[in-house]
Order: C-alpha cells, then sequence, then structure tokens
C-alpha cells in the first residue's frame, strides 16, 4: 500500500502538483517515519530551504551512506544569505565620477568662475576625490567584514527556555547505533521554529564516544507547546550515558 501511494506521489509531482502530492507523501511518513525515499520525494516538494534541509537530514539518519542526499545538503550549505548592500548598511557611497567627453565640461575647468586651473591644482583636487573615495571604499569593506564575521560567528542560544520534559535513549548493538529520543516544550513566551536538539553519547567509563544533533519533529511550536523528538547517532554501541540539549531555534 505504501509503495502505491508513494508512486502516486511522484506521478503528481512530475506532473507539477507538488501540493497534492504533499500530503500524501506524509501520510505514508505518519505509517513508516523511517521510509527514505519518503523524506527525499517530500524534500522535492519543499519551497523553503531549512524544510528541505530537514527532509534531507531525515533521509541521510535513514541511510547515511546515501552520497547523492549528502550532496544535496553540501548544496544547500553553500547557499549562503546574500550580502547586504552598502546603502542597507548605511553606508554613505559617493557617486561615481564623471566621465568626461567632448560634450560637457572638461575637469580642467572650474564652472563657477569659468577659470582654467593649472595642471597641479586639477591633480591635487582629483587626488583629492580620490583619497576620500578610497577611504570610504575601505571603510565599507570593513564594515562589511565586520557584519559577516558576526553572522558566521552567531552564538547558540543562552535563554535555555525550550526544556527537555521527556527522553529516553539506549544503543542498538545489533546495528551499532544509539537512539535518543523524547519531548520538548516550548516555554519561551513566544512562538519558536526550527528546533536543534543535540544528544551526546557516553561509554561506561564517562568517555564523549559520539553525537549528533536533529530538529524537533514540529517545524513550528507556539508557547506552552510540545513536540517529539529523535536523535541517532551511529557507530556508538558502546553507549552507556547520554546527554540532551537544546542548543539552538528561531524567534518567531
Amino acid at each position: 500500500m505504501i509503495e502505491e501511494k508513494l508512486k502516486q506521489a511522484i506521478t503528481l509531482i512530475r506532473a507539477g502538483k507538488k501540493s497534492e502530492a504533499i500530503p500524501i507523501i506524509k501520510d505514508i511518513l505518519k505509517l513508516n517515519r523511517d521510509n527514505e525515499n519518503a523524506w527525499l520525494w517530500l524534500s522535492v516538494c519543499a519551497d523553503q530551504p531549512e524544510d528541505k534541509k530537514y527532509c534531507l537530514q531525515e533521509a541521510l539518519r535513514i541511510n547515511p551512506n546515501n552520497e547523492h542526499t549528502k550532496k544535496g545538503l553540501a548544496q544547500l550549505a553553500t547557499q549562503s544569505v546574500q550580502q547586504p548592500t552598502l546603502e542597507e548598511m548605511g553606508v554613505i557611497v559617493p557617486p561615481p565620477l564623471p566621465i568626461y567627453n567632448s560634450q560637457n565640461t572638461p575637469p580642467s575647468v572650474n564652472p563657477q568662475t569659468s577659470q582654467v586651473l593649472t595642471s597641479n591644482e586639477s591633480n591635487q583636487r582629483i587626488s583629492g576625490i580620490n583619497g576620500r573615495s578610497i577611504f570610504v571604499i575601505l571603510l565599507a569593506i570593513v564594515g562589511i567584514s565586520i557584519l559577516i564575521g558576526l553572522f558566521l560567528s552567531t552564538p547558540h542560544k543562552t535563554n535555555h527556555c525550550i526544556i527537555v520534559t521527556t527522553s529516553f535513549g539506549g544503543p542498538d548493538r545489533e546495528f551499532g547505533y544509539s537512539e535518543i529520543g523524547g519531548e520538548i516544550q516550548n516555554n519561551c513566551g513566544h512562538t519558536v521554529s526550527y528546533i536543534k536538539i543535540r544528544g551526546i553519547v557516553y561509554d561506561n567509563t564517562g568517555t564523549q564516544i559520539g553525537s549528533n544533533w536533529s530538529y524537533a519533529d514540529s517545524n513550528v511550536l507556539g508557547n506552552g507547546a510540545k513536540s517529539s523528538f529523535k536523535i541517532i547517532i551511529d557507530n556508538t554501541e558502546n553507549t552507556a550515558s547520554y546527554t540532551i540539549d537544546v542548543f539552538d531555534w528561531n524567534d518567531e
């Protein structure tokens, strides 16, 4: 039944009817959340980069060896936010120097007095203009560099208003991975979205042996709302304990 539903959704997607395919794929995932193909086709339907990323991460969680999925996530990671223009940053950019030709006033003539400037006076004025222009441009470059640095080094949330209310976890020794799951609650006083939860696992000596993170199952949480989550950490069959940390989210 699931395969037939997936074939139906794929047919709709290829016909350009993504909005009709999405409910079908979501029904499939309700029946089997670990259906890799369903997540991959849902990523095709997603319009927002964050939604597409979430779908691909789920597909990669199910099949960590899928190189196509890894490539898709890598391509999303390289799609950076467009840098702000100098005007948007409040930097005053001087107008470009005019291009003179035989139809307008040459730079060696003072239009206020119609007096011809000497060669030295003309060079001094041009040097002054170029010097100011270069100074303003350098200031703009420094400003952009600072803004980009702040953007790339945005710290994790320090106000831990999203709490883990319940959790469970342990290793699957047959397949060599650990699964951590549970429920979180939004106590921030406002709506949040795209909540990231990190799991860290330790062996019986207390040494960290692995970590991973995932989004909460619900993309958007109103104040007081709860959501489940699940994190898979590979190559951790010797897990003896774990910790969970809600480390990032978007404030709406």
